[in-house]
């Protein structure tokens, strides 16, 4: 057998910065931060974006007023108040500070991206024959000169479309589709990995429903799910049959955990996370949360009227959450809700506040039969 010195990892799908990246070829630099300017005022309301490009001498997009709060604008000695930034050219680097972006701009004069949006522009049409190696994944056309010719050595599908530089609402409409397609899909983890001292006996096994709640509450998500998981520790791997069982990778850290393991697992997907000691929960309360969700944001969670921290056991986390939550690990937090509450995040009001109970003790459990059956 071949020796491999590193695990076969499982890779997140992205580009020299981010997830989504669009590189602006084939037009002035002065003409591609204008457009750049024209979307995100568009996206940047539905988006989180950053704009990228090289040091012009000019102050960057973040400075515009019509900008959104989430835009980033970065450029090679961009000038932030009184804080010069300067963008590292170490590909780990950027992708680090990138990752919480749905949307990467970049000047494609200056760095390559894993998608393009092409100018048909006869001042660049040299530059951009020269570039036809960075030509990959060709989004759409941005007509300059009003004629729409393309060059012979585009060598392009004939479904790229092309819009004129001026029907910015068409441009918008057709890169929010592409990013609809984007939206990562969900899988699904019903948290059983627990300890259960405080019950006394394992949590996910107790049939409030007729059947195991782990089993309960995976059959309540499935529909709405790619894949659904059990979390559990490595010695539980037997103990949910009939289910997908994905061990902890990272072990006696609870809820933070299972939910890393996952993230690490299939990094590319959104997870949606359901503890197995809310037996309370229902389809409505699943279907609200999914109605809900807000992929712009790092993780969509309810948040009870009288409560001002986000429940992080009954929510979407999205992929870009993951690397948030390994820097709080290394800092020493393991809690879910601490990275939450300290992150970018949705919250919503469930439509009963009883989805959200918890139970964790024999009392408690005696009180929801009681309730559930009379």
């Amino acid at each position: 057998m071949k020796h491999r010195k590193h695990g076969n990892e499982v890779r997140a799908d992205y580009g020299n910065f981010g997830r989504v990246e669009w590189a602006m070829v084939g037009a002035p630099c002065g003409d591609i931060q204008e457009f750049a300017r024209s979307l995100a005022r568009h996206l940047s309301h539905d988006f989180s974006l950053s704009y990228i490009d090289a040091d012009h001498g000019e102050v960057g997009l973040s400075n515009d007023p019509d900008l959104s709060n989430g835009f980033q604008s970065v450029l090679t000695g961009f000038q932030d108040g009184d804080e010069v930034r300067r963008l590292d050219q170490s590909e780990w680097t950027r992708r680090f500070e990138q990752t919480s972006h749905d949307i990467v701009l970049l000047n494609g004069n200056h760095y390559q991206g894993k998608q393009q949006i092409v100018f048909l522009d006869q001042r660049k049409t040299a530059s951009l024959e020269r570039r036809l190696d960075q030509l990959t994944d060709v989004l759409l056309l941005v007509d300059v000169d009003g004629n729409r010719q393309i060059p012979d050595f585009l060598q392009l599908s004939t479904d790229v479309p092309v819009y004129s530089i001026h029907d910015v609402e068409s441009i918008v409409r057709a890169l929010a589709e592409r990013l609809s397609e984007k939206i990562p899909v969900l899988n699904g983890l019903v948290l059983a990995g627990g300890f259960s001292t405080r019950m006394g006996e394992d949590k996910s096994h107790i049939a409030y429903h007729d059947r195991d709640q782990y089993e309960f509450a995976a059959g309540m998500i499935e529909e709405y799910c790619d894949l659904v998981y059990i979390g559990a520790r490595p010695d539980q791997i037997n103990d949910f049959p009939g289910r997908q069982v994905l061990p902890d990778a990272f072990v006696d850290m609870g809820p933070m955990g299972s939910i890393l393991s996952a993230m690490k697992a299939h990094p590319n997907h959104a997870w949606l996370v359901l503890a197995c000691d809310l037996p309370l929960m229902d389809e409505r309360s699943i279907a609200d949360l999914i109605h809900g969700r807000s992929p712009k944001h790092m993780a969509t969670a309810y948040r009870a009227t009288d409560d001002p921290f986000p429940q992080p056991l009954f929510a979407i986390w999205e992929p870009k959450m993951f690397n948030r939550a390994l820097n709080f690990l290394s800092l020493g937090y393991q809690c879910p809700r601490k990275a939450l509450i300290n992150s970018e995040i949705h919250t919503i009001a469930p439509y009963t506040e009883d989805v959200l109970i918890n139970v964790n003790t024999p009392e408690e459990r005696d009180r929801i039969q009681q309730r559930l059956h009379g």
